[in-house]
């Protein structure tokens, strides 16, 4: 991570620290300990002032924040990972200006750690500050857009070598593990998530669990996929049919086609992720189809595969140039099938970029 990004992203949380009245902050969750930082250890928190920058990891990950985090001091833990890290925090408290108010994720952190924090740091004073610590990361600078990018290329790459066996015999299981090793192949670190391929009946379950069901003619299969490369994901999803659709499937899957052209038709900055959601859901109600849309439009995309903003019903986030998302209308209907079309929009000053390209058949 370039060191030019990591002074601006303190800059601004330094700033929200100021209007807030917060002295210091600590992190403790994985993406926003890597975004502030540039560490991405498994272990670690970062203790962030007005005047200075500390990352507690135990000794596995010494060696590394000195590459990843130079900007960061090394506070060091033992292997006895909580009990020092603990440790480690009243030596920060007793041997730098942290104040007498501490912003913390209270939406990461657990119960016990936090009450252990109470007991040895009674003078600090912990106030939730998660909206101010993550908001940052709504609005992708161009390095990570690049690298977003680079893992809807890699992710793309993957599908096209393995569309070819979606057909009858098949399993579920067998074209999910082929996806995640050809992705590997063209580059990726891993999987975004665990890879959804739903077929047939088990298509109207949104976040179906792979199984080894067999394909068979005339099943819509849901892929849902997406790749990891230097802790940016992508996130995509295609339905495809084993030969022909029947005439209700076809229905359906033409209805959530024309919702998802609308909803990246208006898409831009400006406008609510509420009235984005509105679009398409309204598409889909019109044609009888509104109880079997069970969730929102879509979601940002980045460190994390789901965060901010969120594109869902009544949502009044505004959008801005800079935010990366998923426009993900869907159909669910029990005991026939699903179909579900995602692609990934950045919204740009004067509109939006659609970041996938993969081709989708109107059928």
């Amino acid at each position: 991570m370039l060191i030019e990004s990591i002074v601006t992203r303190l800059k601004k949380l330094r700033s929200k620290m100021q209007q807030e009245n917060i002295n210091s902050v600590l992190i403790t969750g994985e993406k926003n300990r890597q975004y502030y930082s540039g560490f991405t250890g498994s272990n670690g928190w970062l203790v962030i002032t007005g005047d200075s920058a500390l990352v507690i990891t135990d000794g596995r990950y010494f060696e590394q924040v000195g590459r990843e985090a130079p900007l960061f001091t090394l506070v060091k833990a033992k292997q006895s990972y909580r009990k020092s890290i603990i440790d480690a925090m009243s030596e920060i408290v007793e041997n730098h200006p942290v104040g007498k108010t501490m912003g913390y994720e209270s939406s990461i952190l657990s119960v016990a750690i936090y009450n252990e924090l109470l007991k040895a740091l009674p003078d600090i004073k912990f106030a939730p500050f998660d909206n101010e610590i993550e908001s940052t990361r709504e609005i992708k600078e161009p390095a990570e857009i690049e690298i977003i990018k680079k893992a809807i290329q890699i992710a793309q790459e993957g599908f096209k070598q393995i569309e070819s066996k979606v057909k009858a015999g098949a399993t579920e299981r067998e074209i999910s593990a082929e996806l995640q090793y050809r992705m590997k192949l063209s580059g990726a670190d891993k999987e975004a998530f665990d890879i959804i391929v739903a077929a047939g009946k088990n298509s109207a379950l949104p976040h179906a669990k792979v199984s080894d069901c067999k394909l068979k003619e005339g099943d819509p299969v849901v892929i849902d996929w997406g790749a990891k490369v230097e802790g940016y994901h992508s996130d995509m999803t295609r339905t495809l049919f084993v030969g022909k659709p029947s005439d209700k499937m076809r229905e359906i899957y033409n209805t959530v086609f024309e919702a998802q052209r609308k909803a990246l038709d208006v898409i831009g900055p400006g406008m609510s992720s509420g009235e984005v959601d509105a679009v398409a859901r309204e598409h889909i109600s019109s044609a009888g189809y509104g109880d079997y849309f069970v969730h929102g439009l879509g979601h940002g995309v980045g460190l994390a595969i789901h965060e901010r903003p969120s594109v869902k019903k009544d949502d009044k986030t505004i959008l801005q140039p800079g935010m990366v998302a998923t426009v993900e209308p869907g159909i669910y209907v029990p005991d026939l099938g699903g179909v579900r079309i995602e692609d990934m929009v950045l919204i740009t000053p004067d509109g939006k970029e659609i970041l996938t390209s993969l081709p989708i058949m109107k059928y």
